[in-house]
């Protein structure tokens, strides 16, 4: 697990902003899911590390846009809830749900 947050360090996600990206993504697939393909406890897995790595890649390709935030929550919070709208939004698109 350090060596994931190192990595992701090295590339320039902060450890808080990793935090971030975790928490927002796990509440992010309680809400997906419900809007997508229903496979189980896999539609869970897929869902979250969809929206993950839809906030980490926006934390990583913003991360020199300066924003008139706080830099230690608001900013990455903002950041990571925009790469998880565009990640969900294939999400839905990928895996719409049968009606």
């Amino acid at each position: 697990m350090f060596a994931v947050i190192g990595l992701l360090g090295d590339l320039g996600v902060a450890p808080d902003a990793l935090v971030i990206c975790v928490i927002c993504a796990g509440l992010g697939t309680l809400f997906l899911s419900a809007h997508t393909l229903q496979l189980g406890i896999l539609s869970y897995v897929i869902n979250f590390l969809a929206l993950l790595a839809g906030a980490i890649g926006a934390n990583i390709l913003l991360a020199g846009v300066r924003l008139p935030l706080g830099f230690s929550i608001e900013r990455p919070l903002i950041i990571s809830i925009g790469g998880m709208v565009f990640a969900s939004l294939i999400m839905i698109l990928l895996m719409p749900r049968n009606r």
